[in-house]
């Protein structure tokens, strides 16, 4: 008889929704940086879209560090001034954040 540990699945969520933000915001320069906690798993995306649907940047990092922040700094130079929606994924969930350019 050959007995198999039985590994509980992990609880924590692999990206936390409150954690989710970039700073500054409004972004008033040229960069931001967003930040999101992440659990476990090895890499997150990062989508930005304007209003009208047009996508302006698509990343996919590798995580720095597991179940801790993550952040990614955006050059946003090349884009004009407006509202932009950036989609986070880390394993199967996602969130949604506003991101504003004032310059």
């Amino acid at each position: 008889v050959t007995e198999t540990p039985i590994v509980a699945p992990s609880t924590a969520p692999t990206l936390q929704s409150s954690s989710v933000y970039n700073y500054p915001n409004p972004i008033k320069g040229n960069t931001t940086t967003i930040r999101a906690w992440l659990g476990d798993v090895d890499t997150w995306s990062i989508e930005i879209f304007s209003l009208n649907g047009a996508q302006v940047v698509q990343v996919e990092l590798d995580i720095l560090q597991r179940n801790s922040y993550n952040e990614w700094v955006w050059d946003a130079s090349d884009v004009s001034n407006g509202v932009y929606l950036a989609q986070i994924v880390a394993g199967k969930s996602s969130e949604i954040i506003k991101i504003a350019v004032i310059r």
